[in-house]
């Protein structure tokens, strides 16, 4: 029997991501193991006829040895994660090599400097998915259009920040636009920023934010349109620490990230930042006359494309000795 991934899947979301992977390469085949299957992925599931199910973990651990990969969607100490964290344990015990997708860019467990989280296994290929639940294909940077268009993103996390360091983001974003009339601020906010604005302290409703070339998406822009649709269009990025950055670094789009919170942002390969308006006004009129300079170079992420990912998977496979059933 030829060995085949197996797929680790405790949330709604990454049985979701599990499909997408698995409809976009529907000539592999993969074993997928949750305890959490709720009545309407269940025919999806018989409909893509290249993925086994195991219904728990220990049908899962006791079948490893038919698999060449486990596939987690992350495996920290947090208590969803359980599920993914026990399978990883064990193909760490039969050193299966391991890949985990995750969704961000401070992590639990990875960057974010938590004992109770932080995983005791290292993958041996780390990949990045998008805010949307895609698993992130490769883009063609040369359709990206250039225009007078600056780009602004923020995401969930304002609590992270001190009332200082939130101030010092809208001085920036005001900045930007004074120092650039010509241009067009565009900024996108996350979407969950709209839903949970009061909880997670968001600001880009500020009343202070009244510069006549900035645009704010509606909830509605937002939600029509995904990430890369908004960062094709800009010329340069000012974004808080989130995934964009790994967005904008797939199109090659130059990208100033905001020096906040207590995080050590060079460590996964983030060098071009500002924390003050004039330093962030500077930054990007560098980046504008030297582009290829300012364009991110995440070590710790890599983009997500289902043909180099299933190139790697066969490669891997086509080195293991098959074995009975």
């Amino acid at each position: 029997m030829t060995l085949t991934p197996l797929i680790v899947c405790p949330t709604r979301t990454s049985i979701e991501l599990a499909l997408t992977l698995a409809g976009g390469m529907p000539h592999a085949r993969f074993g997928l193991c949750t305890e959490y299957m709720p009545k309407k992925y269940k025919k999806p599931f018989r409909n893509a006829g290249n993925i086994h199910l195991y219904d728990n973990e220990g049908v899962a651990v006791s079948n490893l040895y038919r698999h060449s990969h486990v596939i987690t969607f992350g495996y920290s100490e947090a208590e969803p994660h359980r599920l993914s964290k026990r399978l990883a344990e064990a193909a760490a015990q039969r050193s299966t090599p391991l890949i985990d997708i995750q969704h961000g860019l401070l992590q639990e467990g990875y960057t974010l400097d938590h004992d109770d989280y932080r995983p005791r296994i290292a993958p041996d290929q780390l990949c990045s998915w998008d805010q949307y639940g895609i698993l992130i294909p490769q883009d063609n940077q040369q359709n990206r259009r250039i225009g007078n268009k600056i780009g602004v993103t923020s995401n969930l996390h304002w609590k992270r920040y001190s009332d200082q360091e939130r101030i010092l983001f809208i001085q920036s974003v005001r900045e930007i636009c004074r120092s650039f009339p010509e241009y067009l601020v565009f900024w996108r906010p996350h979407p969950g920023e709209y839903k949970y604005d009061e909880k997670i302290g968001s600001i880009f409703h500020s009343p202070h934010l009244v510069e006549k070339n900035l645009r704010i998406l509606s909830f509605n822009d937002v939600d029509r349109s995904t990430i890369t649709d908004f960062l094709s269009g800009m010329t340069v990025l000012f974004t808080a620490p989130s995934t964009t950055i790994v967005d904008a670094q797939r199109i090659d789009l130059p990208t100033i990230v905001f020096n906040a919170g207590p995080f050590d942002l060079t460590t996964i390969g983030v060098i071009n930042t500002a924390r003050t308006p004039d330093q962030v006004a500077k930054a990007i009129s560098y980046a504008m006359a030297s582009p290829s300079a300012f364009v991110p170079k995440l070590r710790m992420f890599k983009p997500f494309d289902f043909s180099s990912f299933e190139a790697y998977l066969n490669d891997s496979m086509s080195r293991q000795p098959l074995i009975q059933a």
